[in-house]
């Protein structure tokens, strides 16, 4: 009676009665075993019974003793309707069983299911709920795309003020305004030079010429040199008669001052 209805407190109320439920879940899967237990062996029992009677109503039938048999069989019959009944029993007691087996197992998983949910539960709980994820996401998605918009314009060129107003096709123009000024400032130093390789060519000819004279004349090998030389002779006098004429034709231009390059820079700065 304690263990149905719990222990009575000190003014008579029962106490409660605490249930386990994995514990009856035992303790009733043990009680449904020891039953099938019994029922096979009351099974095995009445079996052994119902070959006895059948042999006895065999004998009795043989010695001519009818009432004897008839008796016999029909407590053969008799074991027979219990043999029946506790196979009936026998399964209702095993479709029990694995019912209770099949119920424990989902009871399990239920149990295991219900954590795992609890425990993810909690998860989002402490990750702040849905609504505090989206509102990170958006913030996150919003700081990256300002973060783009920082480096596009880190990499932007800086204005220069001192290049305001400036056109490139103005500093195009003003380019080669320099550069033939350069070629005009170049034309005089070029010219010198020019004459002085000329002068120098000219008196190599004449140095060879005076050679050319001197040596031997009667050597057939001799004579294609000479050739040769007097060619190059007639160049070199030809080139300084062009020398001549270019010198005439620029004279008055080498006469008159040429303006140095030192003396140019003002006006470059001033196009510029």
């Amino acid at each position: 009676m304690h263990r149905l209805f719990g222990k009575k407190h000190a003014d008579g109320a029962p106490g409660p009665v605490h249930h386990n439920p994995g514990a009856d879940d035992t303790r009733v899967m043990q009680e449904l075993q020891d039953r099938l237990e019994l029922i096979e062996k009351r099974e095995a029992h009445l079996q052994r019974k119902v070959d006895q009677e059948l042999a006895e109503a065999l004998k009795h039938k043989n010695a001519g003793r009818k009432n004897a048999a008839m008796g016999c069989l029909k407590r053969k019959k008799m074991v027979e309707a219990e043999l029946e009944s506790l196979f009936e029993q026998r399964m209702k007691l095993d479709t029990q069983e694995h019912t209770l087996s099949a119920l424990k197992f989902s009871a399990n998983l239920q149990g295991t299911e219900k954590r795992a949910t609890s425990q993810i539960a909690r998860k989002i709980a402490d990750m702040g709920g849905i609504d505090k994820m989206q509102d990170q996401k958006d913030k996150t998605e919003e700081v990256l795309q300002d973060a783009y918009e920082a480096l596009g314009v880190a990499a932007q060129p800086l204005a220069n003020p001192a290049m305001d107003g400036m056109d490139d096709d103005e500093l195009w123009a003003e380019m080669e305004a320099l550069e033939k000024q350069q070629v005009e400032d170049d034309e005089p130093e070029k010219l010198a030079a020019e004459l002085a390789r000329l002068g120098g060519q000219a008196g190599a000819s004449s140095s060879g010429a005076a050679q050319f004279a001197a040596a031997p004349q009667g050597q057939p090998k001799m004579q294609k040199k000479k050739t040769r030389q007097e060619q190059a002779q007639e160049d070199d006098e030809r080139e300084l008669a062009e020398l001549d004429k270019l010198a005439a034709s620029m004279n008055l231009e080498v006469a008159m001052p040429t303006p140095m390059p030192m003396m140019a820079a003002p006006a470059m700065i001033g196009v510029m």
